[in-house]
């Protein structure tokens, strides 16, 4: 069963990747200088015949591909790893053109606006890659056909890999010129990714091995738990910034000039909540530089569907009938520690747009901690194809609110002061609305 589990854990990873990887092809499309060497040839053909779109090409392409492997390996070849790279790859055609109807809206003006797009494009790609590799359960046809030739010629998968890299470049080349007189497909940029991409996923082997990526704990045994962790935290974290950011184009407004300045140390970030999705939409847009961990209802943990996955997003059970003690520990501790917590004081998801009661609990630990509290709001959208509109308020304080206040009412006043501000922020998000603001998609 542990088994099973394993593996079930590691196809996600690599659908994960798969994703991410379509979203850099994507980007690399709209940037508009040249996509990475083995998506050149299908894009190169998307732009002269609508038979099939840019995904489809690609599908047709690993086709390709997949066959030379079966040629060349004869006997030797796997039907069940053919099988698997079969449904993965006609899988990525498919999130390809996804990727690319979600980014539709992103159309860059001037050439550097356009370049530093195919950077961010290498960036994501590489990202995509560097999972895939993670989860470790199958190649993709192109890169599984380098190895067979590989093996059948004795020649270094590296210089395979370089060999069909350029040939890849000069078809595309040969095919945009031929029928369209100049170099659309391949650029500039097709160059720099065949070289950046692989150094990039040198650097993230770097990033995630550092020690200090992993948290400092006293129990040896926890830290691979925590440093995974950790990876899942980011994992998702990055794919929140790069599905909002281009989808949802937000729109967002600051209280003042002391809420732009950026947070450092540990702090409590706090929201109005109208969906589940709302933690992913502070993490990916409102404070995207820091991980945050967010507190949820214990009973959300035991679902089938949440109960694997809320671990690893480091978010923290809380029960609102019964607060452990440990609970109460672990999140004091994390805020001392330096960690950003995420709360919602309205203690549940509300539909409605009008702010219910805040709780006391964010008093509690902005008190003990002395943390700055950062209170945001993200106001309702009428309609799924409007951008997002959200407010960030300035930190405020414990102390600072409550300071002439009685002892026994220093919490109460304290959470109707950041009910206060978070109206404020409400009505500065309704001020700056406009029904025209529409999403790329629409």
């Amino acid at each position: 069963m542990g088994d099973n589990r394993k593996v079930l854990q590691q196809y996600l990873l690599f659908i994960i990747g798969l994703f991410i990887s379509s979203v850099g092809v994507a980007l690399s499309t709209k940037a508009g200088l040249g996509t990475s060497p083995v998506s050149s040839v299908p894009y190169s053909i998307s732009l002269i015949s609508t038979a099939l779109t840019f995904g489809g090409f690609v599908n047709l392409f690993s086709i390709i591909q997949i066959t030379i492997q079966v040629i060349l390996l004869g006997r030797k070849c796997k039907p069940v790893e053919i099988a698997i790279q079969t449904v993965l790859a006609l899988t990525f055609g498919y999130m390809t053109n996804f990727s690319c109807t979600l980014l539709r809206g992103v159309n860059p003006t001037t050439y550097i606006a356009s370049f530093m797009l195919m950077i961010l494009s290498c960036f994501v790609l590489a990202l995509g890659i560097w999972v895939q590799l993670k989860g470790n359960v199958a190649m993709l046809p192109g890169e599984a056909m380098n190895r067979a030739i590989s093996q059948v010629t004795g020649k270094k998968y590296e210089n395979v890999k370089i060999f069909f890299d350029i040939v890849y470049i000069l078809i595309a080349a040969a095919i945009c010129l031929i029928f369209t007189g100049r170099l659309s497909g391949v650029r500039e940029g097709s160059i720099i990714a065949a070289f950046a991409v692989g150094l990039i996923i040198k650097l993230y082997n770097k990033i995630f091995k550092k020690k200090s990526y992993i948290q400092k704990m006293r129990h040896t045994g926890a830290e691979k738990k925590w440093s995974l962790q950790y990876f899942y935290h980011d994992l998702a974290r990055l794919v929140f910034i790069v599905w909002f950011a281009p989808w949802y184009r937000p729109i967002v407004l600051y209280e003042n000039e002391n809420a732009k300045k950026k947070i450092k140390g540990g702090a409590i970030i706090t929201s109005n909540h109208q969906t589940f999705i709302d933690a992913a939409r502070i993490s990916g847009i409102v404070l995207p530089y820091r991980r945050i961990r967010y507190m949820g209802l214990a009973r959300l943990f035991k679902r089938k569907s949440t109960r694997w996955l809320f671990p690893r997003l480091l978010m923290i059970p809380v029960d609102p009938e019964k607060t452990a003690t440990a609970t109460l520990r672990e999140v004091i501790n994390d805020i001392n520690g330096g960690w950003v917590v995420g709360i919602f004081p309205e203690g549940h998801v509300n539909r409605d747009s009008v702010l219910s009661e805040f709780k006391e609990g964010t008093a509690l630990f902005a008190q003990t901690t002395g943390c700055p509290v950062i209170p945001t709001y993200i106001l309702a959208q009428k309609s799924r194809w409007e951008r997002m509109i959200c407010a960030i308020g300035e930190p405020v304080t414990f102390e600072a609110v409550t300071a002439d206040v009685p002892k026994t009412e220093k919490r109460r006043a304290f959470m109707d002061e950041l009910f206060r501000r978070t109206k404020e922020l409400e009505a500065q998000c309704i001020a700056n609305y406009d029904s025209r603001h529409k999403v790329p998609y629409r």
